[in-house]
């Protein structure tokens, strides 16, 4: 089964930076499988590169995955970073499903990159 990406009211380039709320993401990644894989990219960003490279916290300094979700989420982000699909289907249902839940655990962080640039995390 594919999943189609509804982009129709979705779009992050249009937001004043500031304007941009929790909620505003958890529709966006609920709507919009590419938020979701934004989200999973741009989190693996905030890992430092010994991070990105072995897959585990080893900082505590409130960026990018936590401990629980490291390895997961950079699995995710090389999988997306891989992926020769179009931007949008690079993960499949059961993956996307897990890394929505992933992307909306750390959130915060997304918000707050939002509220900086008026974008979400593209």
């Amino acid at each position: 089964m594919t999943i189609k990406a509804d982009r129709s009211n979705v779009n992050p380039g249009t937001r004043k930076p500031g304007s941009y709320t929790r909620k505003d993401l958890n529709n966006q990644l609920d709507q919009d499988p590419l938020a979701v894989e934004a989200g999973i990219l741009r989190l693996y960003s905030l890992q430092t590169q010994s991070e990105q490279a072995i897959g585990v916290t080893t900082q505590q300094n409130g960026v990018g995955f936590c401990g629980n979700s490291a390895e997961f989420g950079t699995s995710l982000a090389n999988w997306i970073l891989k992926s020769k699909r179009q931007p949008g289907y690079r993960l499949t249902k059961r993956q996307l499903y897990s890394a929505r839940k992933v992307v909306k655990r750390h959130g915060s962080q997304l918000v707050e990159y939002a509220t900086a640039t008026g974008r979400f995390a593209r």
